[in-house]
């Protein structure tokens, strides 16, 4: 089961605070959410598979919480924005990863009306670009990038969340990877703005201003195969 918000705050035992918001619910996979103790805000997410397999994992150096800390502090350190990973923890024989809150997803804030402004949509999708471009400028594929997987800090910035499954790939495996991510981006985004409050369609001028950032922020030796990938020429 995948539940979002809409969840009685009770339905989740906090680590030690007290529960603001649950963003995620998923008996098979991981619940998240939003938890406050002594003024300090802090996003949790529990894997929830089970407590054996977990610990098994874990021996292994395998869990997928291990591989999520390993992934955002490798990224952290090629200057990417991605969420800090504060602690790695148990709870109840279940793995729980911390950090602290830096806004809503993407998602969320599309869902609320933030981006109900057209020069607002407008910058989003270059945003979007750039990071797709400067994930690709380091060979890193990112399989899960969509919109749900990207904050949107007080300041503007977009930064990653969940990026486990982060991979670095071969040069010539971008273009394909590029086709993927926009397929993602775009569905997303796609859904999230069709639930906002005035219930925004993505246009074709907003597609292109992403492709026109990703290529504009990509190195001359990538950018005409990744051009070709997305049925575009750049200019």
């Amino acid at each position: 089961m995948r539940v979002k918000c809409a969840l009685p705050l009770n339905t989740i035992k906090p680590l030690q605070g007290n529960v603001l918001a649950v963003y995620k619910l998923d008996d098979r996979r991981s619940t998240v959410w939003l938890e406050e103790y002594q003024s300090v805000t802090q996003v949790i997410k529990r894997f929830e598979s089970l407590p054996l397999k977990q610990r098994f994992l874990a021996m292994l150096q395998i869990h997928p919480g291990q591989c999520e800390k390993r992934a955002h502090a490798k990224i952290k350190a090629m200057g990417l924005p991605v969420a800090v990973i504060q602690e790695m923890g148990w709870q109840h024989g279940k793995c729980y990863l911390t950090t602290p809150y830096i806004g809503p997803s993407l998602d969320i804030a599309i869902a609320k009306g933030d981006f109900e402004l057209p020069v607002a949509k407008h910058k989003l999708a270059r945003q979007l670009g750039k990071l797709t471009a400067d994930l690709f400028k380091e060979q890193l594929f990112f399989r899960d990038l969509k919109i749900s997987n990207i904050l949107l800090s007080p300041e503007g910035e977009l930064i990653l969340i969940d990026a486990g499954s982060i991979r670095r790939v071969w040069q010539r495996s971008l273009p394909g990877c590029a086709s993927r991510i926009f397929r993602l981006l775009n569905e997303t985004a796609y859904r999230a703005f069709g639930t906002s409050p005035v219930c925004y369609v993505l246009s074709r001028t907003d597609r292109l201003r992403y492709a026109t950032a990703l290529l504009a922020n990509l190195p001359d030796a990538i950018s005409p195969a990744i051009s070709a990938s997305l049925g575009l020429t750049r200019k």
